[in-house]
This record gives structure tokens, sequence and C-alpha cells, in this order.
């Protein structure tokens, strides 16, 4: 028996805009749901990061968000954890990931029918590190998934690895992006399924569930609903979600995955660059905004200390919240994916910042205000000023990138 896990990943950064999310709401989310939700045995994995979840109750989606409780309540939908705001976890510290994983538990939990007690992870970008490995585990996970280009030992086929007692899944980033790439259609992909291992296997599918309506139009019938349809009509091609795999096949050995993400290459890996797209280290832009995080970081540091001398203070502690609620905003991936030359957008990565800086100016007025410490006041002022150097650097470089683009054209 060939066992396929079809794992969706829906996502949108906190500072979408309502039209564009009608758009994708409209191309995608509605379209492909309707397809699980008339398709008899369809079994999808579902990561929706709370970012999104929050734009849906925010802006009134409420048909998006109805669709996926009804599915999950037909069992063809199950859950995965991950970060709120979609951040790349090994970029922040152990605290912070531990952060975005519990307020995307909580939130997610107050909106969608069964996500509390869910077993999988599903690290944004697919970006892994021993740290984000520890703090999945120490959090009570199962399973994380992560891009085959992450596997250090043979390819599992009718096994899974473990990292201690979490079970680590691999998706197959050669047949994922050939659907992702629209390089293969339902038909030849089930022929190459039959064909592809002697003996019972499973796979792992995972892409971006945009893919199907609104990165590529129709998709979710052109390719999604044909494909659970032949899979239905093939006695010996299994839907299952993810979770199964862990009871339908035995653990292996104990490993320790490589540095990556879905979007990184071997040669990346050889070069020591395993988060390419956010992290690398010949992109000024990565530089300077990783640096600037750091930076309010420390300012959070300066008032969580603050913070604790006296709970009584409402004033200080919603102060507090404020400043906090703008860091897990600023912490999304998209600043960063933005930044790249191949898809360069200086709105995004602006806006993103901005989030870091609102919250360094609200965490230098609470201080200021309420805080009867000159030494903190006075170490508040530097940490701010050495935030607004980097916030300029940051300008200077986008004006850089910007003037060189559009050197040769106009725009």
């Amino acid at each position: 028996m060939i066992h396929i896990a079809l794992l969706l990943h829906i996502y949108q950064p906190p500072c979408q805009s309502y039209t564009i999310l009608k758009k994708i709401a409209q191309e995608s989310y509605i379209p492909f749901l309707n397809v699980i939700k008339k398709l008899s045995n369809a079994k999808i994995t579902l990561n929706i990061n709370g970012s999104l979840t929050e734009l849906l109750k925010t802006y009134e989606f409420e048909e998006v968000i109805s669709l996926i409780n009804e599915l999950v309540l037909a069992e063809k939908i199950r859950f995965t954890g991950s970060g709120m705001y979609h951040p790349i976890l090994p970029l922040l510290p152990p605290e912070e990931v531990e952060r975005q994983i519990q307020l995307n538990e909580e939130y997610n939990s107050s909106v969608l029918e069964n996500f509390a007690g869910i077993k999988g992870f599903f690290p944004p970008e697919m970006c892994i590190s021993q740290n984000t490995l520890n703090v999945v585990k120490k959090l009570g996970f199962k399973w994380i998934i992560a891009d085959g280009v992450a596997c250090p030992a043979e390819w599992p086929t009718n096994k899974y690895y473990k990292y201690d007692d979490l079970a680590v899944l691999f998706r197959d980033s050669i047949i994922s992006n050939e659907i992702a790439f629209k390089d293969i259609s339902a038909m030849d992909l089930i022929r190459k399924l039959e064909v592809l291992f002697e003996q019972d296997y499973y796979l792992i599918i995972a892409l971006d569930g945009e893919t199907f309506g609104h990165h590529i139009k129709d998709y979710e019938t052109l390719f999604l609903e044909k494909f659970i349809n032949l899979i239905n009509e093939n006695e010996d091609i299994e839907l299952v979600f993810v979770d199964d795999i862990l009871n339908l096949y035995p653990s292996a050995s104990v490993i320790r995955p490589i540095d990556s993400s879905w979007s990184t290459t071997h040669e990346n890996i050889i070069n020591e660059v395993p988060y390419p797209l956010w992290a690398n280290p010949v992109n000024r832009l990565h530089i300077i905004q990783n640096k600037l995080q750091e930076k309010v970081y420390e300012f959070i540091e300066l008032i969580k200390d603050e913070s604790k001398k006296d709970k009584t203070d409402t004033k200080f502690q919603d102060c507090y919240q404020t400043v906090r609620r703008l860091l897990d905003k600023g912490e999304f991936s998209c600043k960063l994916w933005w930044a790249c030359p191949e898809h360069f957008d200086f709105n995004i990565i602006i806006e993103g910042n901005q989030y870091l800086i609102k919250s360094a100016i609200n965490a230098l007025k609470c201080i200021m205000n309420m805080s009867n410490s000159k030494e903190i006041k006075f170490k508040a002022r530097n940490l701010y000023e050495n935030i607004l150097l980097e916030y300029q650097l940051l300008l200077r470089e986008i004006g850089t990138h910007f003037e060189y683009k559009y050197k040769f054209g106009h725009f």
C-alpha cells in the first residue's frame, strides 16, 4: 500500500490589506476548501498560522472559518501547530520561539474547532534548527515536519526518524515542487507514485495552500480535485493524515536534522547558509533587519524587568502589553523574504520593521513616563537611539537597492 499525506500551509502577514485578503479568499481558500468538502475520503493536514486566522476574524471572512471548522468536524482536516505571526524560528531566542507557538495555540484554539491537543508542528518556511526542535519537543508536540534537504540519513520510505522522542518527518521536496510549479499532472503523479518504490511506503506532499487558485488559477479543480479522485479510484494508494504515519510505520534511529528550510539547496548547506531567503550573510538588508530586531529584544528585556517590579501598575502593564503585541507582529518572516533581490519589495520591508520601531517607541514612552530610575531611563534612551540608527541604515540600504534596481529603466 502507498500512503500519501497532503499538508497544506496557509498564511498571510499581519499587515495584509483587506483587498488582497479578499482576493486570496475568493480565488483560493473558499474554492479549495469546497473541493475538500465535496470529495469523499479527502484528508488534509492543514497549517493555518494565527496571523491569518486573526485577519479572517478582523475582516469578517466567516465563510472561510466556517468551512474549515465544518471540515474539521467531518474529519477531513487536522491541524498542525506553528508560530503565530509566521516568524523564522531559528532566528529567534528560545523564549520568543515558545511565545510565538503558545500565542498561535491560544488564538487558534479560540476560533477553530478541535485545535487544542494537536500533535504535529509546522515550522514556518520549514526552517528548523536544534533550538527549534528542543522548544517544539518541550511543548509536547509528537512530530515536526522538515524539508527533504534536512534529512541526514537514508531517505525514509517505510520508517520514520526521531529527534529524542520527537518524530521528524520529511516532505518530498521534488514532488511537492513539481506540483507547486505545475510541472506534473494529477495522472502523471499517480503513475509516478505507482512505480516509485517496490515495497509499501509513505510520502508527504507539502506546499502552500494558496497554490490552488491564487498562485495557479483553477488549480484546485485542475489538480487537487483530480488527484484526490484518482487516489480514491486506486486500490493501491490511500490518502492519510500526517499523524497516521506514526501509527502505520515503525520508528527508526535517532537523528539530528540538518539546519535548513524548504527553500534551502544542498549548495546552501555546503556554504553554511541554512536560511538563504531570511538570513543570507551577503544580504545587507537581512543583516540590518536581524540586528534591528535583536536590539528591540534588548529593549523588551529592560521593560520586562521594570514590569515585574509593580504588577499593580495597570498603566505600565497595559503599555508593556502594547510593546509586546507590536514586537510579536514585527517578527513575521515576510520583511526578510521581500528583501531578496529576486523578489524585492521595499513597502513590505518598511511595514514589517515599523512594528519593531513602534514597539521601541512605546517601550521608551513606558519607561520615561513610569520608571523612577535615572539609570534605567538613560539605558532606555541609549537603546532607542541605537535602534533608530539601525533603522536609518535600513532605509539607506533600501534606497541604494532601489536606485540600483531601477538604474537602467523606468518603474
